[in-house]
């Protein structure tokens, strides 16, 4: 009688976490939210950029998307340019409102939260990342770093750190 009413609990237990728990879908997804991104610029010689380096740990291609939302909680994702490295200086891979993009496998991109204009202005919010991939097996398999620049009179002064506490996300 025990096997049974332990069966019977088990097969409960199924019915009432299994639809939640293996209703994944078709492809894994993921997201990282970053705090506190600050974009500032007074002029040329006074000016603070964002750059999320973003790394790919998995053995598959994740499509990525990065957005901004101010301190207002507008999406602002219209000074979001993506970066490749290049042996010859940087190019820029993706410079529209869209702003999704692939990372293969074992490789990195850099995404810079820039200024809308050469106007004085001050923004900050948060950026969150997301991740998706088709191939359903991969968990987490984004690792990110924040990095913060501020130039004052030919002075530069950088910040970084570790999004998702340096955990992969």
């Amino acid at each position: 009688m025990k096997k049974i009413a332990g069966l019977i609990v088990a097969l409960l237990l199924v019915s009432a976490v299994g639809p939640s728990a293996f209703a994944a879908g078709d492809i894994a997804a993921g997201r990282a939210i970053t705090p506190m991104v600050e974009v500032r610029y007074i002029d040329e010689t006074h000016h603070k950029d964002v750059r999320i380096f973003i790394s790919n740990i998995s053995n598959a291609t994740v499509d990525c998307c990065v957005n901004f939302y101010s301190y207002d909680g507008d999406k602002e994702n219209s000074n979001i340019k993506v970066y490749t490295g290049n042996d010859s200086g940087w190019r820029a891979i993706l410079d529209t409102k869209e702003n999704v993009f692939s990372i293969p496998a074992h490789s990195s991109r850099f995404v810079k939260i820039d200024r809308t204009s050469n106007k004085e202005q001050w923004k900050f919010g948060y950026a969150v990342i997301d991740w998706t991939c088709e191939n359903k097996m991969v968990n987490k398999p984004l690792m990110a770093v924040l990095q913060t620049a501020y130039q004052q009179n030919g002075n530069s002064n950088e910040g970084m750190f570790a999004v998702n506490g340096g955990q992969p996300f």
